[in-house]
């Protein structure tokens, strides 16, 4: 794996760059608010907000009329990936951040993960812990922390601070990883972003059985690790994972249960989870194997 041709990183010549937040929006009506609240608290000020509405058929976009600052654009169902890279063109701002619409951001976020590249000491950055938002049962089963990005080592597959120019330099995110579409430029170049110990943020996870399975079938539709980047492995693994869920999901219930110390869970909701997560991943296999489908 190589750089582009021709690719040089660029540097920020002013101590206080505008920044662009971008955010790709799917029938989010129940996150967009508190997400815009939190962009509207941050110590960094020179900021614009962009959302790319990815197809919504919810009221996302009539809740982000009450936001005029919220610059919004549209485009037809194609996956974050695009919309993030629509956002970024349409972009001002010398520094991207890109972020979902279901986080909510730390007062301090934007500031602290954007220094290092402000400073010109990196290429790109990404906060180093994402916490839960406990609402629902579903929601315990995922534990405290939705991802530690700390576990990765010093660097991260992710990015989610970066210098527009070298964003659109590196071609942008590639829709053909669906939902690891923000881990393109690990995948493509082999490239790795610094994590920031100080950089927090809330990553809320999906509060009901529906979300959760919904959620994991797009996880499951982008598999390509180890034997799954195989079509024939692809197309074997869920029938294989079927005739063994009776054995499976009860032993990833209780070493879920364990790993969050909370056996109260396991009966019924980590079994529920767990079931939503597996059956989830299964069906989005089917879906990517023999309809080539990855997205939500």
């Amino acid at each position: 794996m190589s750089l582009p041709k021709n690719f040089i990183k660029t540097k920020i010549k002013t101590k206080n760059p505008l920044i662009s937040i971008i955010i790709p929006t799917y029938n989010e009506e129940k996150d967009i608010e508190e997400c815009i609240k939190s962009i509207e608290k941050q110590t960094y000020k020179k900021i614009e907000t962009i959302v790319v509405d990815d197809g919504s058929t919810d009221k996302t976009l009539e809740i982000l009329k009450k936001y005029k600052k919220v610059i919004v654009f549209k485009q037809n169902h194609q996956g974050p990936g695009i919309a993030r890279n629509l956002g970024a063109k349409k972009s001002n701002g010398e520094i991207l951040v890109l972020i979902d619409a279901d986080m909510v951001l730390f007062p301090d976020y934007v500031e602290k993960l954007t220094l290092p590249i402000i400073n010109n000491s990196t290429l790109g950055t990404i906060e180093s812990i994402q916490y839960n938002i406990h609402k629902t049962k579903m929601q315990e089963c995922w534990g405290k922390v939705v991802r530690t990005a700390q576990l990765e080592g010093k660097n991260s597959a992710t990015v989610r601070g970066i210098r527009k120019k070298d964003f659109l330099a590196l071609g942008g995110f590639d829709k053909k990883y669906g939902y690891a579409d923000d881990r393109t430029f690990l995948l493509k170049y082999g490239i790795r972003f610094d994590i920031l110990k100080d950089v927090k943020c809330y990553h809320k996870t999906p509060p009901t059985f529906k979300g959760v399975f919904k959620h994991s079938k797009w996880i499951g539709a982008s598999l390509e690790k180890g034997p799954l980047k195989y079509k024939i492995v692809r197309a074997i693994a869920p029938a294989g994972l079927f005739i063994l869920f009776p054995l499976i999901i009860p032993i990833l219930s209780l070493k879920k249960c364990r790993e969050l110390n909370k056996f109260s869970l396991f009966f019924p909701w980590m079994l529920l989870f767990i079931t939503a997560r597996y059956f989830g991943t299964i069906q989005g296999l089917f879906r990517r194997t023999f309809l080539s489908l990855n997205v939500r």
